[in-house]
């Protein structure tokens, strides 16, 4: 069992949220193992490229002139999207949204129980080879 770490490379403003992100877990008495040790680290790492590019692009402006001199958006405005999305995609899997907060342990024992629960619960406690 891996426990998840918080990288020292990362930027200040992503290991104080990864600390809060670790205290909401823990406190919500979340087992971490290594599903959320991969999926911590993608998150950390998504919201740590967005920062980097943020930050670059406010330092260089949007756009650019090529040697043509035609303005081009900065390349890095794509890679900070792509980056955002990826981080907002995890940010809803463990309910950091306020869209999304519901969606965990919700499940309540009183529900009456369809074939597809049962199915769906079965197939989620099989072994996966």
């Amino acid at each position: 069992m891996a426990k998840y770490k918080i990288d020292s490379d990362l930027e200040k403003e992503v290991q104080s949220y990864m600390k809060d992100v670790l205290s909401k877990l823990k406190s919500d008495n979340e087992k971490i193992d290594e599903t959320y040790t991969a999926a911590l680290t993608m998150l950390a790492e998504n919201y740590n490229m967005f920062i980097k590019c943020r930050e670059q692009i406010k330092n260089d402006g949007l756009t650019f002139k090529d040697r043509f001199g035609n303005v081009k958006t900065h390349p890095l405005l794509k890679v900070q999207n792509d980056s955002q999305i990826q981080a907002m995609k995890l940010f809803n899997e463990f309910g950091f949204t306020s869209k999304s907060d519901g969606k965990i342990g919700t499940t309540e024992s009183n529900e009456e129980e369809t074939p597809l629960t049962g199915f769906l619960q079965n197939k989620m406690k099989k072994e996966v080879r």
